[in-house]
């Protein structure tokens, strides 16, 4: 038979673990809400081929390089031009930074301007460990869309404004 001190010592560890999941923002959910954006202009490039590749990685680090080098006070950020449902399907991303008004686009870099009529925007503030699942945070996205009327474009826009938050959009339809 277990000794009550065995049962209280579970029992504190757990309750650390709990906290800790917690201070994390692992109970946090996704904010849902919609914003009326028109545009976004965008500095970055394109890349084609498996999330897994380290070339993308690489690029996303350069792009974040630029960002702090040349002080831009846009996001960076990661536009998936098709959802990815297998893990080793390719994906054709454009990563880059959001040019915010007065700023100038570093020249090297390719610029795109999407226009819409708004996003469904969540908001996810937590440690990348704890964060929601991508295809969690898209399906609460399109429920919300659904349920109030909104059609979304083909494109999903992710924004990284700050550590530990991320801003996942899908346009809204003209």
């Amino acid at each position: 038979m277990k000794s009550p001190f065995f049962y209280l010592i579970f029992a504190l560890i757990f309750t650390a673990i709990l906290i800790f999941y917690n201070q994390m923002g692992g109970f946090r959910e996704p904010e849902i809400t919609y914003e009326p954006v028109k545009e976004y202009t965008l500095a970055g490039r394109k890349f084609k081929g498996k999330a897994s590749d380290p070339a993308m990685e690489q690029l996303f680090s350069e792009m974040k390089q630029i960002k702090e080098e040349n002080q831009y006070q846009g996001s960076l950020v990661m536009v998936w031009y098709k959802e990815v449902s297998r893990k080793n399907e390719p994906v054709e991303v454009f990563i880059g930074i959001e040019v915010l008004s007065g700023e100038v686009a570093p020249e090297q870099l390719e610029t795109i301007i999407l226009r819409m009529g708004g996003v469904i925007r969540a908001k996810i503030s937590a440690h990348t460990s704890v964060m929601p699942s991508p295809e969690r945070v898209l399906k609460m996205i399109r429920i919300f869309a659904e349920k109030n009327s909104y059609k979304l474009q083909d494109i999903v826009i992710d924004k990284y404004p700050a550590e530990s938050v991320v801003l996942t959009e899908i346009p809204v339809r003209f």
